[in-house]
């Protein structure tokens, strides 16, 4: 789930960006064998989060949870920056 904070302006720092999810979902979606379907919330929500609906736990690995994750985030343009609206 992105912070609150990287939907505001945060004059303290700047947040990090957000990248959207719904791919990355898709994805996992291709991985998954259990019941459940992976979800993403709408990048310019305020709280958007990745999630499992229908089931309480994947049947993919926690390792290749992790890898798929991480490989996505780093490929990922920036979808919403709340210093530059024009972005999203």
């Amino acid at each position: 789930q992105y912070r609150y904070e990287s939907w505001v302006q945060v004059v303290s720092r700047r947040p990090m960006f957000r990248v959207d999810l719904t791919d990355l979902a898709a994805r996992l979606n291709l991985l998954e064998t259990a019941a459940g379907t992976w979800r993403a919330d709408e990048v310019t929500e305020i709280a958007p989060r990745l999630y499992l609906e229908g089931i309480d736990r994947s049947s993919i690995a926690e390792e290749t949870f992790v890898r798929e994750v991480m490989d996505y985030l780093s490929r990922q343009p920036i979808a919403w920056d709340p210093y530059n609206w024009e972005l999203s």
